[in-house]
């Protein structure tokens, strides 16, 4: 599992995951204090060596 967060320069924050079950209770606990939250995802790739493009993980990102 792969996680990482950071809080912008106008104060909103941000989570990304690989889980999605992580994402989706990161959302869950910020809606149930009465913050927005929203959850979105994307495809991540990465190159090779041989400069090559692979698919990576699915990333789940979570915007407060």
């Amino acid at each position: 599992m792969d996680s990482d967060g950071c809080i912008g320069k106008l104060g909103t924050a941000s989570f990304s995951s690989t889980s999605k079950r992580m994402a989706e209770q990161v959302v869950e606990l910020f809606r149930s204090i009465g913050f927005r939250a929203t959850l979105a995802n994307k495809q991540t790739q990465y190159r090779k060596q041989d400069g090559t493009k692979v698919d990576g993980r699915e990333s789940y990102n979570v915007n407060i």
